[in-house]
Formats: C-alpha cells, structure tokens, sequence
C-alpha cells in the first residue's frame, strides 16, 4: 500500500452536504459524546469509562504515526459546522492491502444519508491513493441500517462470525462485508 499518501491534507474533504477531516487533540468532545451514547454504542460495544475513553482517543490521535491505529475522520454539516459522526478506517493487514471501514452517526443525524455520501469518496480514496486491494467491515447481525448502508456502498455479504464480540454477558455475532478494488 501506498502508506506515504496517509496524510491529514489526503484526508480532508467536503461532498454536497458535508465537511470531513481527520479528528485531531482538540476533538475529544465529539469522541465523548460517541463513546458515550448508548444508542450509537448498541452494536459497537460496552460503554467505557472516561479514563478509557480517554486512553483510546489518545491512540487514535496518534494514527499518523502508528498505523495500527484507526484513522477516525470526524463529520460536520457543511451549511450548519454541526457534527453528525465519523467515518474511519484501520490498515487490517499491510501485507494483503486490506483495509477495515468503519462509521458511526450521531442519533439526530441517522437515516439522511450521512455514510452513504462521505464513504464513497473515502472508498475512492482507499482504493485510488492508498492501493488497497480490499476493504472490508464487520456489523453486528442486529444492525439492520449499517447492512443497507454497506449494500447501498456496493459492498458484499461474505461470512458470519458467530460470538464475534460481547457487549455485557451477551455475545454478538456479527456479518462480514468485502468490496475487492473495482479499479
């Protein structure tokens, strides 16, 4: 992959509607705030702490120098600077050019298209700029609005991970997306 393209400016963009940018130091309000919804954190995982939200922000601020971090990329409306979620991606495997998506949206901003529009350019990205071969992304067998969003992305169903993760005492089984580098 080309790993000299991750870059914050390569990183940075705008679409109809919206305004993406990689999360920064500044931004650990709008990682709380997601850290902290239950009802984003539903299908994602347990709720942590301040101090492990904390921890795991630190980590993923520091994505441009440790690539096994995610790389969060933070979305605001364009007409109103409102954030409405984040968009992100994970090097899943260097040596196989295959790249994990992953997104969350704020409650207020669910069901308007929010993914479906900032994913492709980041899609175009991923495959254009950084020569992935593949992206892949997990979502839990629940999540009935993160399937369609990922069928809307052209990705495909692959597999199913039984007692993928847990959330509490419950094990979550979760659904493997793949879309091979239609370039």
């Amino acid at each position: 992959m080309e790993l000299a393209t991750l870059t914050p400016e390569n990183l940075t963009f705008s679409t109809a509607r919206f305004f993406v940018r990689p999360m920064t130091t500044k931004d650990f309000t709008y990682f709380h705030a997601m850290q902290t919804s239950e009802q984003l954190m539903t299908y994602v995982g347990e709720l942590l702490n301040d101090d492990d939200i904390r921890t795991k922000f630190d980590a993923r601020c520091g994505c441009f120098s440790e690539y096994q971090q995610w790389f969060t990329l933070l979305v605001f409306e364009l007409d109103t600077q409102a954030f409405v979620g984040s968009i992100g991606f994970h090097l899943a495997d260097l040596h196989s050019y295959r790249v994990e998506v992953g997104f969350v949206v704020m409650p207020n901003a669910q069901g308007k298209g929010v993914t479906t529009e900032v994913a492709q350019p980041l899609l175009d990205f991923i495959f254009l700029k950084l020569n992935a071969k593949k992206v892949i992304a997990l979502c839990s067998t629940d999540n009935i609005s993160s399937q369609r969003v990922l069928d809307k992305l052209g990705m495909r169903q692959e597999g199913l991970l039984r007692a993928d993760f847990r959330i509490g005492n419950s094990w979550q089984d979760s659904y493997t997306y793949g879309l091979v580098n239609p370039y």
